[in-house]
């Protein structure tokens, strides 16, 4: 039987520490999709990209929207995103990345 890559292992062992971290790390496990709305939301930041609430929806197209804005409202509870309200347009928001977030994905990397 063929061996896994280096590569593969790597991956493994960061899917598993980041499910560890997810049920650790907060008083209330984030699940998968918020850990993926996270990793967009922190992308496009690092990336100095603005990202609005609707273009963070579009990312994740197999889960509906209304679902993956109740995690949006969680992860906004949680205190690992914020909303910024456009300065033109009161109806566009944009998602950031809060200190915990960083903090969240930083614990992630150095473990």
């Amino acid at each position: 039987m063929k061996e896994l890559s280096k590569n593969a292992i790597n991956y493994l062992q960061i899917n598993k520490l980041t499910k560890a971290l997810r049920f650790s790390y907060f008083s209330t496990p984030i699940d998968f999709v918020e850990d993926q709305l996270l990793q967009i939301i922190l992308i496009n930041w690092l990336a100095k990209t603005n990202i609005t609430v609707c273009e963070t929806l579009e990312e994740i197209k197999e889960i509906s929207n209304s679902t993956l804005n109740r995690r949006l409202k969680n992860l906004r509870k949680l205190g690992l995103i914020s909303h910024v309200v456009d300065e033109d347009d009161n109806r566009i928001k944009y998602v950031y990345p809060t200190k915990l977030c960083i903090e969240y994905f930083n614990a992630i990397c150095n473990d």
